[in-house]
């Protein structure tokens, strides 16, 4: 008496929407990421308060978030329907939350919304323990600054990369 699969057809789509949020939500939540971690990790002048606004959707609470998004969703008054009905022709009237398949993508923008922040202050620490000197001797050598991100701070950052993408892979997996 082994059972080598489930027989419910409701599990096996449950597992693929749950490997399909996943598959989203980590290149979603960890590109952001890394684009703001780099952004914030240059001296602009007020980089320590952007620093905190974009750890806020982390510590904000779920129940506030969750409010707010519906709101954001809403197809008669919601900004993101109003903002592509400015942009695209015609009367723009998007489900978010009734259709399946915008369902999907509407819980995974909220996800990923909300890892941007944690997963910028690990990337943000990351590329502080990058050693300066070596940004110089990449520059000495005649690196652009493309050059310089690609041949120094992301193999420097691949520690964190791989913990960010594991940690996303398992909250998406919940």
């Amino acid at each position: 008496g082994y059972v080598l699969g489930a027989k419910d057809p409701i599990f096996w789509r449950s597992l693929m929407n749950t490997f399909f949020f996943c598959l989203m939500l980590v290149p979603l939540s960890v590109v952001p990421a890394i684009t703001l971690a780099v952004v914030l990790n240059s001296d602009l002048p007020g980089m320590k308060f952007y620093r905190a606004v974009y750890f806020l959707p982390s510590v904000a609470a779920v129940v506030g978030t969750a409010l707010i998004w519906r709101w954001l969703y809403d197809p008669t008054i919601g900004f993101i329907n109003y903002a592509l009905s400015a942009i695209l022709p015609g009367d723009v009237a998007v489900q978010w939350l009734r259709d399946p398949s915008g369902g999907v993508v509407s819980v995974v923008l909220l996800a990923s919304w909300q890892l941007i922040g944690f997963n910028t202050v690990l990337f943000l620490a990351g590329l502080q323990g990058i050693p300066k000197v070596l940004y110089e001797a990449a520059k000495i050598d005649g690196a652009d600054g493309m050059n310089r991100f690609r041949f120094v701070t992301l193999p420097l950052l691949a520690p964190t990369t791989f913990f960010v993408i594991v940690t996303n892979v398992v909250q998406g997996l919940q």
